[in-house]
């Protein structure tokens, strides 16, 4: 069983990135949260039929995430991607899929309580 951080996001990293603006930080996690709230629910309908989104969805959440300072979803989006890329087994495949949403969730639940403060 994957063991998960009891946090998900470093704003003390995210704001290093950016110079320090925690205005600009806070745009960047309402962005995230409008824009990435069906994230899951479209990755669970493409998954079976359309792997190479998947994977760019993947790829631009990794970047995301590491602007974020959101370190975990970060890695995870990095390992699923590597698995896509180099066509690891389906089993392999599902497994990582199943660790990104749980990080994502928690993430963007982190993220949520933030924009709220």
């Amino acid at each position: 069983m994957a063991t998960y951080p009891q946090t998900y996001v470093s704003v003390e990293d995210a704001l290093k990135l950016i110079g320090g603006y925690e205005e600009i930080y806070r745009k960047l996690v309402h962005a995230f949260i409008e824009n990435q709230r069906n994230l899951i629910s479209t990755l669970d309908r493409k998954w079976s039929c359309d792997r190479a989104e998947v994977r760019r969805m993947v790829h631009s959440i990794k970047g995301i995430a590491k602007n974020l300072g959101a370190n975990p979803l970060y890695q995870a989006a990095i390992q699923l991607e590597s698995a896509l890329v180099e066509g690891a087994s389906d089993d392999e495949l599902l497994s990582l899929y199943e660790t990104f949403k749980t990080v994502f969730l928690n993430t963007y639940e982190e993220l949520k309580r933030f924009d709220r403060e």
